[in-house]
């Protein structure tokens, strides 16, 4: 099998992550970001991705982790420019801290994956758009800033993958 690269994501419910998917493809049809971010269900990542040598057993850890485990709620903040992208902020709070901190210690316990600088400085989002082009950016934020109030929202999906692998979508 070899060693790979692996994630484990929240996937957003699915009428959330098409309003905020419209909202944004509608905003960007006079400004020109890439769009690709939206050829994959809106997302966070509940941990860093990392590297594996044993994916199928990484895989079911995990599976068994979230069917134990069930929904859990999140906050989804307010729109943020950071770096050259736009993100929905997460709050780091309850239970998605819990999760996260429990997965890092699942995967550091069984399988030796470290902690990445991420993972030990969460910050939860959701990514929207990237670009070189701050103006571009700068459009983006002023175009859709007001469409986003904070707002409480439960995860029921959960995707683990790897990049030789099919992505396995769990409903919790």
């Amino acid at each position: 099998m070899g060693r790979e690269l692996a994630w484990v994501c929240a996937i957003l419910p699915r009428e959330y992550a098409t309003r905020v998917k419209r909202l944004c493809t509608h905003a960007n049809r006079g400004i020109g970001l890439s769009e690709k971010v939206f050829a994959f269900p809106l997302h966070i990542s509940l941990k860093k991705s990392f590297m594996t040598d044993s994916f199928p057993e990484v895989r079911e850890a995990l599976t068994d982790y979230f069917r134990k485990r069930g929904p859990f709620e999140i906050e989804v903040g307010h729109l943020i420019r950071h770096e050259g992208m736009l993100w929905l902020e997460v709050v780091p709070a309850g239970g998605l801290l819990q999760v996260h901190d429990e997965i890092d210690a699942l995967l550091e316990s069984r399988f030796g994956i470290p902690r990445h600088r991420f993972d030990r400085h969460f910050e939860p989002h959701i990514s929207l758009f990237t670009d070189r082009d701050p103006r571009k950016i700068d459009d983006m934020y002023e175009a859709i800033v007001d469409e986003f109030e904070p707002q409480r929202v439960t995860v029921r999906r959960i995707v683990v993958g790897a990049e030789r692998e099919r992505d396995t979508f769990l409903e919790l």
